[in-house]
């Protein structure tokens, strides 16, 4: 479906499967709103308009990255709470800053051109006018996680302030997650409702 994130080589672009189209970012609309593609016409009668699809995929790229993003700050947690309860362990100390970084470079990546997570929100148009639907961005440059992934373990206090930071950081990541599966859920009930009238 798409190139997995290398965090070794740090590839910070992926690209999708839908041949001859593209999500990019066109100027126009809302102030602040990223167009999300999609070269205005209708797909054959029976099939879903392709920028739904598109859309939807763009959505479910966000959904695999943010699990990722979760899963690398819930370790980072762990090892900030072992270091502020325990002796200070140097090997914890550079996983967390391996998951650091690669939190940082999940957030960078780009999907076909398009910023993974970026405040500005998402118009998805399915083909006329009529049936547009403005997403609301999925913002990671919040300051709890932006704290987060740039704190240290390095020492008792230094683990206790990120252990603290990172529950702030989990906290507004839970917000993101509401935000992304509203958002898929608006998709898939446009999605349906093309469907129904084509």
């Amino acid at each position: 479906m798409f190139e997995s994130y290398n965090r070794l080589t740090g590839s910070g672009n992926i690209s999708g499967n839908l041949p001859g189209h593209r999500l990019a970012s066109e100027s126009g609309g809302p102030a602040g709103v990223e167009r999300v593609v999609i070269g205005g016409e209708c797909a054959p009668t029976g099939q879903l308009p392709l920028a739904s699809l598109e859309a939807a995929d763009f959505f479910q790229v966000r959904a695999t990255f943010l699990a990722k993003i979760r899963d690398h700050l819930e370790k980072m947690h762990d090892l900030a709470q072992s270091n502020a309860q325990g002796k200070v362990d140097k090997e914890r100390c550079q996983a967390f800053y391996h998951h650091a970084c690669t939190v940082h470079q999940i957030i960078a990546t780009n999907y076909n051109g398009a910023p993974l997570f970026a405040k500005g929100g998402i118009v998805a148009q399915s083909g006329d006018a009529g049936n547009q639907l403005i997403m609301e961005g999925l913002d990671l440059s919040h300051p709890a996680i932006c704290g987060a992934t740039e704190g240290s373990i390095t020492s008792k206090e230094g683990a206790e302030t990120a252990q603290a930071m990172l529950d702030l950081a989990l906290r507004h990541l839970k917000v993101v997650e509401s935000v992304l599966d509203a958002n898929l859920s608006r998709l898939a009930f446009l999605n349906k409702r093309v469907e129904l009238v084509a």
